[in-house]
């Protein structure tokens, strides 16, 4: 399935989403920016929900940017693929230095959001579905859930409108449910399976941290 957007997207999992959700005043939607952050929104919106969001950066390859042999979490949660680090020769010195680096982002982020670190706290107790607008690697996704079960949440539902499948294999391992539209076997580029897929910015994620629906 192809999407219009990511509000469209969000709408599709939310269909499934509200078969799912039993107690809504303890279930918290929560987005990995940036767009997943609009995703998120959308998806309070339509089940009478709140939202928050936990930041993640990407840690990126020396040869290809876009291509993440790992994560970190705003809370320090660390994730790498460890194959794919050994099948590009990537050494310790550059993935600590690039971490690093990382930590001031996620802090700058945060602070520009306006949002406490300890803000995931929050999700002790709570049944938590965590979304993005695509699962690639699965780095991303697997540092924000390694993140989140640290406060001991009741319940986590990953959903996404795309990802690869022997990704969502393992990290189905990790959480509860998955839930996802479009399971493929190749993922390339996740703006493929929307027509409209413009990059956020900061200031249209803060405009919805200001909404009523967040919580955090």
């Amino acid at each position: 399935m192809i999407f219009s957007n990511r509000k469209e997207a969000a709408k599709e999992l939310s269909k499934v989403l509200s078969e799912l959700i039993e107690d809504n005043e303890n279930t918290i939607v929560i987005g990995i920016p940036r767009g997943g952050v609009i995703l998120s929104y959308e998806i309070a919106k339509e089940l009478g929900i709140k939202f928050s969001i936990v930041v993640v950066k990407k840690i990126p390859s020396p040869h290809d940017p876009e291509l993440g042999i790992g994560a970190i979490a705003q809370d320090g949660t660390i994730v790498i693929n460890d194959d794919l680090v050994l099948e590009l020769g990537v050494g310790k010195l550059y993935i600590d230095e690039v971490v690093k680096r990382l930590k001031k982002e996620i802090n700058k982020r945060l602070e520009f959001y306006g949002i406490e670190k300890s803000n995931l706290k929050k999700m002790k107790g709570k049944n938590v579905i965590i979304v993005d607008d695509g699962i690639a690697t699965g780095a991303t996704m697997e540092a924000a859930i390694r993140a989140i079960k640290k406060n001991k949440p009741r319940k986590i539902i990953v959903a996404t409108p795309v990802a690869q499948k022997d990704v969502l294999e393992k990290l189905s391992k990790l959480v509860d449910k998955i839930v996802c539209i479009n399971e493929v076997e190749m993922l390339g580029a996740v703006g493929m399976f929307y027509i409209d897929f413009a990059q956020v910015d900061d200031e249209e994620v803060k405009k919805l941290i200001e909404s009523e629906l967040f919580f955090g």
